[in-house]
């Protein structure tokens, strides 16, 4: 099947606006094209123009798959001193889809190859600037991290291991003289398993040779997740990836794991540590509140290490009393008055009576009661939102704003007279009526437009 290929003058005569699908080459491959109706001279106003409709197209289109792009400028070019018009097309390679993707460099790279074009003949200026291609092509996101060797025999588990030490720059070609070489360079025991190789017999494998075998599969939602994970991963360990259907499985060597798993995880492209058993991921970016980095996945591994392999599996569909909601929303609002209380106290020693009878009962309960706390004083503080409540309130309700400390005898009455006080006070305060500061043109047009409420998310009738 031949690519059709569509001239520019096609291309421009295209009708509608944004992105226009004008080609698609065995659903692998689409063009879209975007015209200059703006008629922008100038790279930066016509790339702040499409760039917006340029990154949704994008998110649309990688929303359930990996895809490379690339774009192409089309532009008009005249030499001012002969009057000679040139079409040019500047282009850039082809770059992963994800959220680190900077169409900032892409802008550069266009200007470069403008740069280069006019640097070649004197005279060029930029007449317009007709439109953009927008060419996306579908990736797979196992390609260049594992390597599936094309055997036709059953010994795919054996080949799968010894890819590790394949050097070849064509790993998946199979040559049986090559894989007995690569068979007695490792010196590793293939003798003591089946072919094909069940899943039980991996352990084995791994005691005879004191390595360490990961096994990965696909769900059936086509996510990879964990099929057989070894207790401890020794220095000469291997991933492998377990193809699995009703008729037929193949092993296949996890060359770059973290590659592996990425696009699973995060349309990011930069590299990640991940956790090989949860899939947990930890970038290299130094964070205070959450683990990162190799030392962040050391850490982890303590943790995860303990836990036995398991696969979690959440409820997809079902009544609503099946499922637990919260519910709440009043203990979400902001507390407008706490107060902070400390005690000192004196420690008493009991009586020697008092004492012994307690020694006597400590023979059952094995503690006994040697001192006694005594209040002596007590301080607080009240702390208040005063973003919420007005200074005039506080003064107009008494509500002491400054540490309060007492001392003496009766600390422990005196303590709860003043926690009752201020009880009421605050219960005043929050019956008392203050109007409303109007709200302002913008407030008053976000809340007629406002149709789900913010705390509960629920539909506001």
């Amino acid at each position: 099947m031949k690519r059709k290929v569509i001239r520019k003058y096609q291309r421009m005569n295209t009708t509608g606006t944004g992105l226009i699908e004008i080609e698609r080459f065995k659903k692998c491959s689409k063009t879209f094209v975007i015209k200059n109706n703006k008629k922008y001279t100038d790279y930066n106003l016509f790339f702040s123009y499409i760039l917006d409709k340029l990154v949704s197209k994008l998110k649309k289109l990688s929303l359930n798959t990996s895809i490379k792009f690339n774009i192409n400028v089309d532009t008009v070019y005249e030499r001012s001193v002969t009057h000679d018009i040139q079409n040019m097309a500047f282009k850039t390679s082809n770059i992963l889809a994800c959220n680190s993707s900077d169409f900032t460099s892409l802008l550069k790279k266009i200007l470069t190859k403008e740069s280069e074009f006019i640097a070649k003949g004197s005279g060029w200026s930029l007449v317009s600037i007709d439109g953009l291609q927008l060419r996306t092509n579908l990736v797979n996101p196992l390609k260049g991290t594992i390597i599936n060797v094309r055997n036709e025999d059953v010994y795919c588990f054996k080949y799968s291991i010894l890819s590790k030490y394949d050097e070849r720059s064509n790993k998946s070609r199979f040559n049986q003289k090559y894989f007995n070489f690569l068979e007695k360079k490792s010196v590793l025991n293939f003798k003591s398993i089946d072919f094909p190789t069940p899943i039980k017999q991996i352990k084995k494998f791994e005691r005879l040779n004191d390595v360490s075998v990961n096994i990965y599969s696909l769900n059936n939602k086509n996510n990879i997740f964990p099929l057989n994970i070894s207790n401890i991963e020794r220095k000469n360990h291997f991933d492998l990836f377990l193809f699995n259907n009703d008729k037929t499985s193949h092993y296949c060597y996890i060359k770059d794991f973290s590659r592996f798993i990425r696009s699973q995880k995060t349309k990011n492209c930069n590299k990640l540590i991940i956790c090989k058993i949860y899939f947990t991921t930890f970038g290299n970016k130094p964070y205070k509140s959450k683990l990162w980095g190799k030392a962040g996945l050391v850490k982890h591994k303590q943790m995860c290490d303990k836990n036995e392999l398991g696969k979690p599996i959440m409820f997809e569909e079902g009544k609503d009393d099946e499922f637990i909601y919260f519910k709440s929303y009043k203990k979400t609002n902001r507390i407008l008055f706490v107060i902070y209380a400390d005690f000192e106290c004196i420690l008493k020693p009991k009586q020697t009576n008092e004492f012994n009878i307690n020694n006597e009962k400590s023979k059952i309960s094995k503690t006994y009661v040697t001192h006694l706390h005594e209040i002596m004083s007590y301080g607080f503080y009240e702390k208040v939102d005063n973003n919420s409540i007005s200074e005039k309130l506080l003064q107009q309700f008494r509500i002491p704003m400054k540490v309060i400390i007492y001392r003496d005898k009766d600390s422990t009455k005196k303590f709860v007279e003043n926690v009752i006080d201020i009880g009421r006070k605050i219960n005043n305060i929050y019956e008392t009526n203050v109007p409303m500061i109007p709200l302002t043109e913008k407030e008053e047009k976000q809340y007629q437009k406002t149709k789900i409420c913010e705390k509960c998310s629920l539909s506001l009738k």
